[in-house]
C-alpha cells in the first residue's frame, strides 16, 4: 500500500500580511500535488511564532482546517516556538532535568499522564488545545501520543516541554528530553505489520546526554522513518540519514527569512510493505512567490534514502511483444466484452462496486477466515491458484469480470495478460479452454500467439461457472488446466450450490489450503452499501443516499440472509420507490421485495391469462407450509413435482413450466444437499405467514400453545400483514407473557430470590454513584458524532444478525427464562405495527411489555455472577455474550447494574420502533417505574422528533435512581456518538444532550467553542468523504 507524507516543519506563522500570504500558496500547492488517497500530514513542530491562541486559531482557518477537507490524515508535534514562554519555569525545568530517573512520571503505581501539578498542559496548553482536535488517538499524554493511520502508525513525541526563556547566547541544546520509558511503552503497542512513523521538533543531538542515547537507539531499531525539523538547513547530507534499520529525514524550514538557505517542504511517498521511500521537496521561490520543485534540495527536487528505494521507485517488469500489443491498441472496450461474455447481465458495468473477500486460513486443528480485504489483492501477480467461494446469487460473474479488468489495468506494471473461461457453459478440454481464451481476449491473438503467452507464464485465466456441488466436472477443470497449461495461474469464482436438482458425487473438490489461496466473498458493510446505492441511483443527491442507506440497513437488520450485491441491489429497487417509506414492516417489505422480483412492475404482469407475480406467491405460499409440515428443511425432486400436482389438482389450474428454474434464478429457491428450498428463513417465514392468513385454522395452530415458542418468526410477519387481527394474537401473547412471569418469579421465590428486586443488589450504594452520572454526562457532552463511529455501529448491528442459506428447522424453547426473551421480542414487534388497536390496550401491551423486561433484568442479575464476569455464559437456555469479559473482567463486573439494563432496553427499542408508536410511548412513560422508563427512553432515542425529545428530558430530570440515570447516559452516548451520518438522529440525539447541559449547568461539561470546532472537523471530513466518494 502507498501513502503520501506531506512533512512540514518550521512554519513560525504570524498573523501579518506576509504569512497568510506565504500559507496560502503552501495551501494551493499542497492541493495541485497528486498525492493519492492515503495522505498523512506530519509537522514536525514551530506552527506559530509565539504559542499564541489567536495564532493556532487562524493557521486552523487558512491551512489544517482546509487539509482535513482534502481528506488529510493530522499528525502535530510541538516545537519551542509552540511554547508559551510566559508561562515558563526555569526552577522546575533544571529540577526535572536533575530527576536523570524520571520519577515525576508515576505516583505510586500510576502513570501520571504530566509533570505539571497546576495546569496539565503547562506552557504547551494552547498547543494542546489544537493537538486535541486531532482525534482519534490510540494513547496520549503530555509527552506524546500514538495514532493509527491506516496502516501508518504514527508516534508523536514532546522534545520541547522544557524549552523556556534562557540568557541570551544560552540555548536549548543538549538540555531538552523525550522520555525513553514513554516511547518504549509507546512502541510496544504498535501493530508489528505496521508502518512506524516517529515525529519529533527537534534533532537527536539537541536531547541532553542522559536519555540521548536511549531514544536513539529505540528509534533506530524501531521506526521505519523518523521525521524532525528546527534545524534551518537546506544541505542534502543533513537532510537525510540511515541509521540501521531507520531512515531520519529532516525538512527544510517553511518560514525562516533570517535563517540561510532556502525554504521549503518535502513529501515522502513510502511504499508501507516494503519500506521504500521517495522524497519530493519543493521550495519557496521569492520571486515568483510560489513554491516550485526544490532542486536546491536534491538533484531534480528527488532524494532516495538508500539505493534500494531508487531501485524500488524506478523499476518495472519488461514486458514481452506480445503483452506490448496489449498496451497499444485502441482502449478495450468493457462494455462491449461484458456484455458478449458475462452470464449475469447488468445494464451498468459502472455501477458495480468492488467487493471485498476473507482469505481462508487453516492451523492443525481448524480453519478460519482472516480479515476481510478488497477483491484488487488478487489482481496482483501470482503462480498460484485462487478460488472466491460464493452462493449462486452473489454476484461471482460480477467479481470475475472485476478481476479481467482489474488485472487488464495492471498490464503495464505486471506483463500479465488476463484470459476468460466460463466452465459452466461448455465442455472441459484443452482446445474449449483455448478457445475461450483466444475468442474472449480483450487483444485479438491467434491460437499460436496464445499458446506461447501460456507457455511464458504471461496469461492468467479467469474462470467462470465452476461449482462445488459438481465435484467431478470441478476435478476435470483443474486436471486439464494441470495437464496442458502448467504455467497458467487461475482466479476462479467458485458456487457453493447448483441450479436445479443437486448433483451428488462421491468425489470431493480439489482444493487445498495448503497449496491453494482459498477466499469466501464477504458480505456487505455499510460503506458499500451506500455505494451500491450510489452506484445504481447516480442522480440521488447525497442526503438521499443516506436515508436510503439507513433504511437498508434498517430492513437488512431484519433479513437473516448474507449481505451480497445482488441483495441490495434489489433491496434498493424496491425501496426508491418512495425515498421517505421507512422499511419498519417486514411483511410491507418483503411484499415489495418479492413482487419486484417476480416481475410485478411489468407489462406482461398484467395482462389477461398471465401467471402473475401475485399467483406466484400464492404457489410459494403453499410450497412453504409443505415444507413446513414434513419439517425436512425442504423438497426432493420427487416431492416438488408432486406439490406442484397436489396445487394443480386443488385448484383446478395448470402451472406454467419453468417455474422452479425462475424461482432459483431469481434468488428466491436454492438446492441444498438434493434438496429444494428456501433461499433465505426470512423469506420462508413470510410465505408461511401468507398461509396462515388464509387458512385460520392453520393460524390458530401456529398462534397458540407451544407453537408461540417454535414458530416466532412466522408469528410476526402473520402480525404485519394486513388484514390481520393483531390484537387477538397481542392478547394471546399477553396472557403467555404474564404466565411466564407469574413462573419465574414463584421459581426463583423458591429458591429465595426476588426477581422483582434482585437488580437492586447489583447496585453499590456508594457515594460515588453520583460522580459516575457527571462522568457519564461529560463524556457524552465532550464527544461528537463521527461518521466512522456510526458506520461502525451499524456494521456490528449487521454482524449481530445470524445469517445463513436455506431455511432452519424449527426447535420449540424449553426453558421458561428463554421463553420469555423470545416471547418480549415477538409482543414488542406486534406492539410495533398494532397501530389501530385501542388506545387503552396499546398503553397496556406497552406497559406489560415493559414489567415483563424488569422480570428479565431480574433474572440476569441473579445469574450475575457468571454473566458479568464470562465472555460467553449460558443461563436459562440463553447464550449470553459478553465481550468487556475479554478485555476488563473487573470493569464488566463492576458495569453489570448498566449493561443488564441497557441491553434490555436496546432489545425493546429495536422491537418497537416505529414512528407511529411515538404518542403511545409518551403517554406510558409517566405510568412506567424507574426502570420501565428507561426502556421506554430508550425507545424515543430511536425516533426523532421534538415531542420525542421533550418527553425523554422531561423522564430524565425527573429520574430519582443515579445507577439508571447513568445507565441512560451510556445509551444516549452511543446513540449521539453513532449518529454521524443520520443527520434526523443527529439533530435528535444532539437537542436531548444539549437540553441535558441546559439542566445541569456544569461548567465541566465542556467548551463551547472546542464543541463548536469538533463539530467543524466532523462537517470536514464528512465532506472531503463525500468528495472521494465521489471521484472513484
Amino acid at each position: 500500500m502507498e501513502t503520501s507524507i506531506v512533512h512540514l516543519s518550521d512554519l513560525h506563522f504570524k498573523n501579518d500580511v506576509e504569512n497568510r500570504f506565504r500559507i496560502e500558496r503552501l495551501r494551493d500547492d499542497i492541493a495541485a500535488l497528486p498525492l493519492g488517497p492515503n495522505v498523512v500530514t506530519a509537522f514536525t513542530g514551530d506552527l506559530v511564532q509565539s504559542g499564541d491562541q489567536e495564532q493556532y486559531d487562524v493557521l486552523f482557518d487558512l491551512l489544517l482546517g482546509p487539509l482535513i477537507e482534502a481528506n488529510h490524515q493530522i499528525a502535530i508535534v510541538p516545537g519551542n516556538h509552540d511554547v508559551e514562554r510566559q508561562l515558563t519555569d526555569s526552577e522546575s525545568a533544571a529540577a526535572f532535568i536533575k530527576d536523570r530517573a524520571s520519577s515525576y512520571l508515576f505516583s505510586g503505581n500510576s502513570f501520571k499522564q504530566t509533570p505539571f501539578r497546576e495546569n496539565p498542559n503547562g506552557p504547551l496548553n494552547n498547543y494542546r488545545t489544537l493537538e486535541e482536535l486531532f482525534e482519534p488517538y490510540a494513547e496520549r499524554s503530555f509527552y506524546g501520543y500514538v495514532k493509527q493511520i491506516g496502516d501508518v502508525s504514527v508516534v508523536g513525541m514532546n522534545s520541547t516541554w522544557l524549552s523556556h526563556e534562557r540568557d541570551n547566547g544560552d540555548s536549548d541544546r543538549g538540555k531538552l528530553r523525550v522520555e525513553p520509558h514513554v516511547l518504549s511503552k509507546y512502541v510496544e503497542s504498535l501493530p508489528k505489520a505496521s508502518f512506524k512513523l516517529l515525529l519529533l521538533h527537534h534533532p537527536l543531538d539537541w536531547l541532553e546526554e542522559t536519555t540521548r542515547d536511549a531514544i536513539t537507539a529505540i528509534a533506530t531499531k524501531n521506526f521505519d522513518l523518523v521525521l524532525f525539523g528546527h534545524v534551518h538547513t537546506a544541505d542534502l547530507t543533513s537532510l537525510v540519514r540511515n541509521e540501521n534499520g531507520a531512515t531520519f529525514i529532516q525538512s527544510p524550514p517553511l518560514r525562516a527569512d533570517w535563517s540561510k538557505g532556502t525554504n521549503g517542504y518535502a513529501v515522502i511517498r513510502c511504499n508501507t510493505v516494503s519500506g521504500a521511500a521517495e522524497i519530493t521537496y519543493r521550495s519557496y521561490s521569492k520571486s515568483r512567490r510560489t513554491f516550485v520543485l526544490g532542486e536546491d534540495f536534491g538533484s531534480g527536487g528527488i532524494s532516495y534514502p538508500k539505493e534500494s528505494d531508487r531501485k524500488f521507485f524506478q523499476s518495472s517488469p519488461s514486458l514481452s511483444s506480445l503483452a506490448q500489443r496489449f498496451l497499444a491498441g485502441e482502449p478495450h472496450d468493457l462494455v462491449d466484452w461484458h456484455r458478449r461474455n458475462v452470464r449475469a447481465k447488468s445494464n451498468y458495468i459502472e455501477s458495480f462496486i468492488t467487493p471485498q473477500i476473507h482469505k481462508v486460513e487453516y492451523g492443525e486443528e481448524e480453519q478460519w477466515l482472516e480479515a476481510p480485504v478488497a477483491l484488487s489483492r488478487i489482481f496482483e501477480p501470482s503462480m498460484r491458484d485462487h478460488f472466491v467461494i460464493a452462493p449462486a446469487d452473489s454476484g461471482l460473474s460480477t467479481c470475475a469480470f472485476l478481476t479481467l479488468k482489474g488485472i487488464a489495468e495492471n498490464v503495464r506494471d505486471t506483463g500479465i495478460i488476463p484470459a476468460f473461461f466460463d466452465a459452466g457453459d461448455t465442455s472441459v478440454n484443452r482446445a474449449s479452454i483455448l478457445r475461450s481464451m483466444v475468442q474472449t481476449g480483450l487483444t485479438r491473438y491467434t491460437t499460436a500467439e496464445m499458446e506461447h503467452l501460456a507457455e511464458q507464464g504471461s496469461v492468467r485465466l479467469i474462470v467462470d461457472g465452476l461449482n462445488l456441488s459438481n465435484a467431478e466436472h470441478f476435478n476435470n477443470f483443474r486436471q486439464t488446466i494441470r495437464k496442458f497449461f502448467p504455467k497458467v495461474p487461475i482466479v476462479a469464482f467458485v458456487r457453493t450450490e447448483k441450479v436445479g436438482q443437486a448433483v451428488s458425487s462421491l468425489d470431493y473438490p480439489a482444493l487445498s489450503l495448503v497449496d491453494d489461496d482459498v477466499y469466501e466473498l464477504a458480505e456487505l458493510g455499510v460503506q458499500q452499501i451506500r455505494e451500491v446505492i450510489a452506484m445504481h441511483r447516480k442522480k440521488l443527491n447525497d442526503n438521499t443516499i443516506e436515508k436510503l442507506a439507513t433504511h437498508a440497513i434498517e430492513s437488512l437488520s431484519q433479513i437473516n440472509e448474507p449481505i451480497f450485491p445482488s441483495t441490495v441491489a434489489v433491496l434498493v429497487e424496491t425501496l426508491v420507490q418512495d425515498h421517505d417509506f421507512r422499511p419498519i414492516n417486514k411483511a410491507r417489505l418483503l411484499d415489495r421485495y418479492v413482487e419486484c422480483l417476480l416481475g410485478r412492475f411489468e407489462l406482461e404482469d398484467v395482462r389477461e391469462g398471465t401467471f402473475s407475480s401475485h399467483d406466484k406467491i400464492e404457489f410459494l405460499s403453499y410450497v412453504a407450509r409443505k415444507i413446513l409440515e414434513q419439517d425436512t428443511g425442504g423438497l426432493t425432486d420427487n416431492e416438488w413435482k408432486d406439490a406442484r400436482s397436489s396445487y394443480e389438482a386443488g385448484y383446478l389450474m395448470e402451472l406454467p413450466r419453468g417455474l422452479l428454474k425462475e424461482f432459483e434464478e431469481k434468488g428466491l429457491l436454492v438446492s441444498e444437499g438434493g434438496r429444494i428450498t428456501f433461499r433465505a428463513d426470512y423469506l420462508f417465514s413470510y410465505f408461511i405467514a401468507r398461509q396462515m392468513k388464509s387458512d385460520a385454522v392453520f393460524a390458530e395452530k401456529i398462534t397458540t400453545g407451544n407453537g408461540l415458542f417454535k414458530h416466532h418468526g412466522e408469528i410476526v410477519f402473520y402480525g404485519e400483514l394486513e388484514g390481520t387481527d393483531t390484537g387477538s394474537v397481542l392478547d394471546q401473547v399477553y396472557r403467555q407473557v404474564d404466565q411466564l412471569e407469574e413462573t419465574l418469579l414463584e421459581q426463583y421465590s423458591k429458591a429465595g430470590i426476588d426477581l422483582s428486586t434482585e437488580w437492586l443488589n447489583s447496585v453499590s450504594d456508594d457515594p460515588k454513584e453520583v460522580i459516575e452520572v457527571f462522568k457519564e454526562l461529560i463524556e457524552v457532552d465532550s464527544s461528537d458524532p463521527d461518521p466512522d463511529t456510526a458506520d461502525r455501529q451499524d456494521n456490528q448491528r449487521l454482524a449481530n444478525v445470524l445469517r445463513r442459506r436455506g431455511v432452519a428447522r424449527r426447535h420449540e424453547v424449553a426453558e421458561s427464562e428463554a421463553r420469555l426473551l423470545v416471547a418480549m421480542r415477538l409482543y414488542g414487534q406486534l406492539i410495533r405495527n398494532a397501530l389501530h388497536i385501542p388506545a387503552k390496550d396499546k398503553l397496556r401491551h406497552l406497559a406489560k411489555l415493559y414489567e415483563a423486561a424488569e422480570v428479565w433484568v431480574g433474572f440476569m442479575s441473579a445469574a450475575r455472577e457468571h454473566i458479568g464476569s464470562s465472555p460467553v455464559t449460558v443461563a436459562g437456555g440463553v447464550r449470553f455474550i459478553n465481550n468487556g469479559a475479554l478485555f476488563d473482567r473487573e470493569k464488566s463486573i463492576a458495569d453489570f447494574k448498566y449493561n443488564a439494563p441497557n441491553s434490555m432496553s436496546r432489545v425493546l427499542a429495536d422491537a418497537v420502533k416505529n414512528p407511529q408508536l411515538s404518542i403511545a410511548l409518551r403517554s406510558v412513560l409517566p405510568q412506567l417505574t424507574e426502570m420501565g422508563a428507561l426502556f421506554a427512553r430508550e425507545a424515543l432515542l430511536t425516533l426523532p422528533s421534538r415531542d420525542n425529545q421533550e418527553a425523554y428530558l422531561q423522564s430524565i430530570k425527573g429520574a430519582q435512581d443515579k445507577t439508571l440515570i447513568a445507565a441512560s447516559m451510556r445509551a444516549l452516548k452511543r446513540e449521539y456518538l453513532g449518529s454521524g451520518r443520520n443527520s434526523d438522529m443527529r439533530n435528535h440525539s444532539e437537542g436531548i444532550v444539549g437540553g441535558i447541559r441546559s439542566a445541569v449547568g456544569q461548567r465541566a461539561l465542556g467548551d463551547p467553542n472546542r464543541l463548536e470546532k469538533l463539530k467543524l472537523i466532523r462537517d470536514m471530513k464528512a465532506a472531503a468523504a463525500d468528495k472521494k466518494r465521489g471521484t472513484t
